[in-house]
């Protein structure tokens, strides 16, 4: 009667164990070679990637899992040796770990968070045979297969000091939804989704993890009289940083030339 909760301490314990790079056997994932004391990742062909150290230690955590879910607490046991680190941090090694899945690591693994939960690192083979299975939690893991970038547009803030004009922000922003949900080369988050954010004071890098996005969208609307300032910035997921951005002034009536 005691195995069960004697093996579940001991799962916990094996989760949390501190990943030591020099110490951990390379290991094969598909068409993937890892070697973690080198921190190189190699496919087949030649292609080949060199990680940080913390984002190898990610990695080889979610590989001892196999497939069972971790904790932001077991991540930050087994890789940041216990100190306690922000949500940006383990964001941005998760976003950066995304990225070698769709370059070096495409069709090989993929990383999916189970909202509220934890992550889990899933093969080729076992995210193909849980497509069937997928719920709502599972979203970002059913848009992972698709290989073209996902993108998020986030609710473009009022800065018009007006309440009334914010029916006007949210409808800037439902029309680039719109328009970029055209491009045939995009997975764009749903409307409903991204609005889910509004108001919200949450970092970027952990709305991209919740949604698995590379890309995000953000802006402000400002209107005085007949004239509307817009302004957008399409941001890193994986690092928060600012890949692009623009200004729009224009005149009411050519609002929709934008």
């Amino acid at each position: 009667m005691d195995d069960g909760p004697a093996t579940a301490a001991e799962d916990g314990k094996s989760a949390r164990r501190p990943v030591q790079l020099a110490r951990e056997p390379s290991r094969r994932l598909g068409s993937l070679l890892i070697e973690p004391a080198v921190r190189r990742i190699s496919r087949v062909g030649g292609e080949e990637a060199f990680v940080q150290p913390r984002i190898m230690q990610v990695l080889v955590a979610l590989l001892r899992a196999n497939g069972q879910i971790l904790t932001r607490d077991d991540l930050i046991a087994s890789c940041w040796d216990g100190v306690i680190v922000g949500d940006d941090a383990i964001n941005r090694a998760l976003g950066l770990l995304r990225r070698l899945g769709e370059g070096v690591g495409r069709d090989s693994f993929q990383i999916e968070t189970i909202n509220k939960v934890g992550y889990r690192l899933l093969t080729t083979e076992t995210s193909e045979s849980q497509m069937g299975a997928a719920g709502p939690e599972a979203d970002s893991a059913a848009g992972a297969g698709d290989s073209r970038p996902r993108i998020c547009v986030l609710p473009f803030a009022n800065l018009s000091g007006d309440s009334e004009q914010e029916y006007f922000s949210d409808g800037i922003s439902e029309d680039i939804i719109t328009d970029l949900s055209k491009v045939s080369a995009l997975l764009v988050v749903s409307r409903n989704k991204a609005f889910a954010f509004k108001g919200q004071n949450i970092d970027v890098t952990q709305i991209a993890v919740q949604l698995n996005v590379r890309h995000l969208l953000e802006g402000s609307v400002r209107k005085a009289g007949n004239r509307v300032r817009i302004t957008a910035q399409l941001i890193d997921g994986a690092t928060g940083d600012h890949l692009w951005a623009e200004r729009y002034d224009r005149e009411l009536e050519d609002i929709f030339l934008l």
